[in-house]
């Protein structure tokens, strides 16, 4: 995969997302058309710039203790909104992340079902890159990359999760390690965000615009190939 289909991810990313996120009435909470609010959704909504306080939780899930993905998305969040240095965002949040592991980001037994393991992973996933890529953190990115290919390699993309959670991870891995099955692997997330609606919901436009954000900010630089 080269820079210019990079660029075509780019733009497609970005008009399946736009004008689901301008029907966002963004002077309320955050709900989803099913309802649904997530422990997740105020972290990366503050990263995304829509407003709210950065690590406000709902009553549902304020009493428990968060999973990697609010935990590192809220050191995102963080790091943004009060300047604070990558670096030491990635070491406060990787308390909980031993970066020197390898395959999977989180324990499969600690979680009851595949669908929610799959869905913290990847939103785990999408969050780390951001702070390796603050950090230049090399060992952050060669975490990154080795669990998208684990993930490739070991599970299908469609297990439950109907939000596309580090899509770009997995297209970056495909132009650092052509032939390794990422394309499809984004293909098939891109496809299940879009499955129930028959476009994007909202949480995952917002999601998609992030990941085309996250690939402008690769497109140019070089690659392995």
């Amino acid at each position: 995969m080269n820079d210019v289909e990079l660029a075509t991810w780019i733009q497609g990313l970005e008009a399946l997302a736009a004008p689901v996120i301008d029907t966002d009435d963004v002077r309320r909470g955050f709900v989803d058309e099913m309802g649904h609010r997530r422990a997740i959704d105020a972290p990366f909504l503050a990263w995304c710039g829509r407003g709210g306080p950065v690590g406000a939780r709902d009553d549902a899930s304020a009493d428990r203790p968060a999973t990697l993905d609010v935990t590192l998305w809220e050191g995102v969040a963080r790091a943004r909104a009060e300047r604070e240095s990558a670096r030491a965002a990635l070491r406060e949040r990787c308390g909980a992340l031993d970066l020197n592991a390898r395959g999977p980001l989180t324990a499969r037994d600690d979680f009851g079902s595949i669908e929610v393991w799959t869905e913290t992973e990847l939103g785990a996933l999408h969050a780390l890159w951001w702070l390796a890529m603050w950090s230049a953190e090399p060992m952050a990115a060669a975490r990154v990359a080795d669990a998208a290919a684990w993930h490739v390699a070991e599970l299908q993309p469609d297990n439950g999760t109907n939000h596309p959670w580090a899509l770009h991870v997995f297209l970056f891995l495909e132009r650092e390690r052509p032939g390794t099955g990422g394309r499809a692997h984004a293909e098939v997330l891109l496809q299940n965000c879009q499955v129930a609606l028959g476009r994007p919901d909202l949480l995952s436009a917002y999601v998609l615009r992030d990941c085309a954000r996250a690939l402008a900010g690769v497109v140019g630089r070089p690659g392995r190939a």
